[in-house]
């Protein structure tokens, strides 16, 4: 200590420990939180689809499409909405033949359906509109 001059507080040694002592539990704590909040977030079935045969009949006057369609999730989920997409970017709403929308699809299994248009129709790829129920989350799949 300097002789004539009286210390009066804390020294920045002590101050410095002090925080220290507060800041790391605290951290410690946020962690702990933030990790609790990722794993309680919902997860979202990944589903996908693969176009497997298309074909014109020219006696219905029509274009089927047979497609594999494929929860791989952990929650059911739904086709709301299907749709076709031609080489020039136009989008045509499409019906299943054998089934109604929505088709619900088990976790971790797959149902293949019979999709049909009137008329003759080059098809590009397929959209489908997919809600999943657990996480009530709708996802747009790409069949090519």
């Amino acid at each position: 200590m300097r002789k004539g001059i009286k210390n009066k507080g804390l020294s920045e040694l002590v101050i410095v420990i002090v925080l220290l002592a507060i800041a790391i539990p605290v951290a410690f704590i946020v962690q702990s939180w933030l990790t609790q909040q990722t794993g309680a977030l919902p997860q979202v079935s990944t589903v996908s689809a693969n176009i497997e045969k298309k074909w014109y009949n020219a006696d219905t006057d029509s274009t089927y499409m047979i497609v594999n369609i494929r929860n791989n999730g952990d929650n059911l989920v739904k086709v709301v909405d299907a749709y076709i997409v031609t080489p020039t970017g136009d989008i045509h709403s499409i019906t299943p033949v054998n089934d109604t929308l929505p088709i619900s699809i088990e976790p971790k299994s797959s149902k293949v359906v019979l999709f049909k248009i009137s008329g003759q129709v080059t098809i590009a790829s397929m959209l489908l509109k997919v809600y999943d129920l657990a996480s009530n989350s709708v996802l747009e799949v790409k069949a090519g």
